[in-house]
């Protein structure tokens, strides 16, 4: 892995799933909005976040692996990337990003932590369409438009 790729990673996972949703939380206290806790459901926000943990990792190996390149703006793949969990999804890091969200939710139950998983599929879904499908498009032409009509943006 490239230092660059690895420093990138650990960045943009520290900023997602660290500082962001303590921002969401602190919004939460601030504006005195509900906390709900769903006791033993606790254990699925858990498993939530360390799948999509995993699954951005393995999304990102197989992307640099295959695309020979990395998910950074700063370093883009060589190769379209269709192997492994891109056959289900075009966007399993972004599909990761926002099941550790959810999952910040059910396990801390703050209602910001709901608005901030809305919030992110949201903006992930107009990033998508509006700046990275077109770039990805004009990169790797009829592949990319094959590969669209197979494989979904999301999970459906």
């Amino acid at each position: 892995m490239k230092i660059t790729a690895l420093l990138f990673w650990l960045g943009a996972s520290i900023v997602l799933w660290v500082i962001t949703p303590m921002v969401f939380v602190s919004i939460n206290g601030a504006l005195g909005l509900p906390v709900y806790i769903f006791g033993m459901f606790r254990l699925i926000g858990i498993i939530f976040v360390i799948l999509g943990i995993i699954i951005a990792l393995i999304a990102s190996l197989t992307f640099m692996k295959f695309g020979k390149g990395t998910p950074a703006i700063i370093d883009p793949p060589k190769k379209l990337v269709i192997k492994g969990l891109y056959k289900r999804t075009r966007n399993p890091i972004y599909v990761a990003h926002l099941l550790i969200f959810l999952g910040l939710f059910i396990f801390w139950g703050h209602v910001m932590l709901f608005a901030l998983f809305v919030i992110g599929f949201i903006g992930f879904h107009l990033y998508i369409l509006k700046t990275e499908e077109p770039v990805l498009e004009k990169r790797y032409r009829e592949d990319y438009l094959k590969y669209m009509k197979v494989v979904p943006r999301w999970l459906w």
